[in-house]
């Protein structure tokens, strides 16, 4: 029998265990940071569920939520993979960032005023800061981002939270100092007065957000292209905003047909491998903008904001550029409650998917 495994549902893998023996496929939906190697959160498990399909010749697809031009992170010519096929799902994450901006009342949405009145057609009336930058849990990535933002003294005059945490086990300093500082000596950086329990996403911004006029969003990974909440965010609330994630983060929006804000912002970072340089020109990029006056900032690019809102819904909605594979899994499997995205797949059918108000 088929056997459909969905990495986010708590006991996957035992069921996985207990089921394979039974199976003449297998199909995983990875939800892992979209770094399909290390499934269930674990290293050890991709290579050993790939080599027990190739024992059994059993057929193996892993569905992961990265953009069509992510390089793969398996040698696809080795013969060890024969066996497996990654379908890509660039919508993945981005629906499920939607539906954390979005809350939870899907389908009640549209008839709720509050995000719109709020957090959509009043945003940035009131501006006090030239970027807001929400930092977490300490990656090292972060951490090297952090470090450049102190590097130009940018830390201080703008929103720029650090809370360190990680789970929910509150903020804990002390992850931050695995990192070699260079130019920041780490603390916390509170933005807002939400409680130790709940210091994640959950959709809430703190009040500097309004008084923001663009955001360096830090992404969760640094080597895996997918628009996450992070960057939706910006792009509800007519942010510009530069992306602090991937070495070619830009193109793929560009490619998916959002508007670069190059007016104000240099993109030559984009192409940079080395991460610490391309942060430090992002850093660079927040510095420049300094020089201007938001009003006159906010003007020069909020038609282009509106714009890429706009492209925004309509990528969403547009079932036409999905993967077939995709569309025909969730058309076949739409009965099962596994992810969001079979909720928000029927949604968009019928065009739910909204942040422009009628």
């Amino acid at each position: 029998m088929e056997i459909l495994i969905f990495t986010a549902v708590p006991g996957s893998y035992e069921l996985l265990q207990n089921q394979k023996s039974s199976a003449t496929k297998i199909i995983i939906i990875d939800w892992q940071e979209f770094e399909y190697t290390r499934l269930f959160g674990r290293e050890d498990v991709f290579d050993k569920i790939n080599d027990y399909c190739v024992e059994k010749g059993i057929s193996l697809e892993i569905i992961t939520g990265s953009s069509q031009q992510q390089t793969l992170m398996h040698d696809q010519d080795n013969p060890r993979y024969g066996n497996l096929k990654i379908i890509k799902f660039p919508y993945y994450g981005t629906i499920l960032g939607a539906h954390a901006i979005l809350g939870h009342e899907i389908f009640s949405l549209e008839h709720t005023d509050t995000l719109f009145d709020h957090y959509v057609d009043n945003w940035n009336l009131d501006l006090q800061f030239s970027f807001i930058c929400l930092n977490s849990k300490p990656h090292w990535h972060r951490c090297t981002q952090m470090d450049m933002l102190a590097k130009h003294d940018l830390i201080k005059n703008n929103a720029v939270s650090w809370n360190s945490w990680r789970g929910y086990e509150g903020r804990k300093l002390e992850d931050t100092f695995n990192y070699p500082w260079k130019y920041w000596n780490p603390k916390i950086l509170i933005l807002d007065d939400m409680p130790e329990g709940k210091l994640g996403w959950s959709g809430i911004f703190p009040i500097h957000y309004k008084r923001s006029y663009a955001q360096l969003v830090t992404e969760s990974s640094f080597n895996q292209l997918y628009i996450s909440e992070k960057c939706i965010s910006a792009i509800v609330t007519n942010k510009p905003f530069l992306v602090s994630g991937c070495q070619g983060y830009h193109k793929m929006l560009s490619d998916y047909g959002f508007e670069l804000y190059d007016e104000i912002f240099d993109y030559s970072f984009d192409n940079v491998s080395d991460m610490e340089t391309r942060y430090d020109l992002i850093a660079q990029n927040f510095k420049n903008i300094q020089k201007y006056p938001l009003r006159e900032l906010k003007e020069l690019t909020k038609e282009k904001t509106k714009r890429n809102k706009v492209h925004l819904e309509n990528f969403l909605n547009d079932l036409n550029s999905w993967p077939p594979e995709i569309l025909d899994f969730l058309e076949k499997n739409k009965h099962l409650e596994l992810t969001l995205n079979f909720a928000y797949y029927n949604a968009i059918k019928i065009k739910k998917i909204k942040f422009i108000r009628d």
